[in-house]
């Protein structure tokens, strides 16, 4: 599987920004929701006839794709018909353009009842569509939202569509939230329509729907994943987030970097040099053989300790009760790493850890290494007038004690 987000969560950031982040961050590519104030994709700078060959030449040498154009067309409305078609046609033609395989298209919004969405007038548009897709070697991705976030009625329309060129996207959260359907019963009923994925996360606070960083939401993440396993599904993960969902959080460049690490765990691992070393007794494993340089993050190589040993203690600390495995471990420092997320620590800014030999300080180090922070250690003898020099000149942003 590989990992995206969508622009929609980054209105305010330039191109350059927005293919900068993607590759600092170990993204695989790009879903196209709109370019800075211009919703309308094609219409984006980098897409511009001068400028596109040079987009394409960028992307590749960054070994970035834009898998995705997603367009706001709604085919529900019978009087934005030919509106709808002529934008649509813009986007398969720009699709083919860039190499994206996919266009997404939506047949409803909101949640509303379910004889308010007439499944013809949507059926005769994907029809007239069809043909454009095919000749282009695109396909258009219907989103499991509104009505068709009842996943049974979304496979029996494109059933009726009879085309390659029309799948389904899955965006995780509506069928779960809205239809109270479990990720196995999408999966069932969708199976092989399904050619790529939305995520979000969220929790329902006095009847209605607030949205989380992932994770920090309610849905059953790790069935959704083990319901795509199960169709060996291999395409596109990607993240979907706007910035009214948390005004707290001032950028994507918290939100982006948290779904890249969290979906870490779920990501297919390459094979070559996966095997298990025995010790000299033959009594234990090793992950890696001794003297070798290991070309992983900190957090990625405690990914992999929890991955090979996730019930093995990793952390023993019997005289203040302290005794974690690696993933529960793992839990407590992606807990405060959130935690310093909150408190608006982002990548880049210092964190000093004022401790002595105590689980917080380790805590602390991995937290702030996992979300991009600078550490900085205060020796415990400092006299006060010490303590405010060093966080003075080292520009400390939070102070942990």
């Amino acid at each position: 599987m590989k990992i995206a987000f969508s622009t929609l969560g980054c209105p305010d950031f330039a191109w350059t920004d927005i293919y900068s982040m993607a590759k600092d961050f170990g993204f695989d590519g790009i879903e196209i929701r709109g370019l800075g104030k211009e919703i309308f994709a094609v219409k984006g700078q980098p897409f511009a006839a001068d400028q596109l060959p040079k987009t394409i030449e960028k992307l590749t040498r960054l070994d970035l794709e834009i898998p995705c154009l997603s367009s706001g067309c709604c085919l529900k409305d019978p009087a934005q018909a030919e509106a709808n078609y002529q934008e649509i046609v813009e986007y398969i033609t720009l699709a083919a353009k860039v190499g994206a395989a996919y266009v997404r298209v939506l047949a409803d919004r909101e949640p509303q009842p379910v004889d308010e969405v007439d499944d013809g007038v949507v059926l005769a548009a994907l029809r007239r569509l069809v043909p454009v897709a095919e000749a282009n070697g695109v396909t258009l991705l219907l989103e499991t939202n509104g009505v068709y976030a009842d996943t049974n009625r979304l496979r029996n329309l494109l059933d009726q569509v009879e085309s390659d060129a029309v799948a389904a996207l899955w965006d995780v959260h509506h069928p779960y939230r809205f239809a109270g359907e479990k990720p196995d019963t999408t999966v069932q009923n969708l199976g092989a329509y399904i050619k790529y994925v939305h995520i979000k996360d969220s929790v329902l606070e006095n009847g209605k729907v607030k949205y989380k960083m992932l994770g920090e939401g309610d849905l059953p993440i790790d069935q959704m994943m083990q319901a795509l396993r199960s169709i060996n599904y291999e395409g596109y993960i990607t993240l979907e987030w706007v910035k009214r969902w948390a005004p707290e959080l001032s950028d994507a460049g918290v939100v982006f970097p948290h779904y890249a690490h969290f979906m870490q765990r779920y990501l297919k691992k390459p094979e070559v040099g996966r095997r298990l070393f025995d010790n000299k007794t033959k009594t234990g494993k090793y992950v890696w053989e001794k003297d070798t340089l290991i070309d992983l993050t900190f957090s990625q190589v405690l990914d992999r300790m929890v991955e090979e040993f996730p019930d093995q203690y990793a952390f023993r600390y019997t005289t203040l009760d302290y005794t974690r495995t690696y993933a529960e471990f793992r839990e407590d420092v992606d807990t405060f790493a959130r935690s310093l997320i909150a408190l608006g620590v982002k990548p880049g800014d210092h964190v000093a850890i004022w401790a002595t030999n105590v689980p917080q300080w380790f805590i602390t180090f991995w937290a702030t290494t996992k979300i991009g922070a600078v550490l900085v250690t205060v020796n415990t003898a400092y006299k006060i007038h010490e303590a405010e020099y060093l966080l003075r000149q080292s520009d400390t942003h939070t102070l942990v004690m």
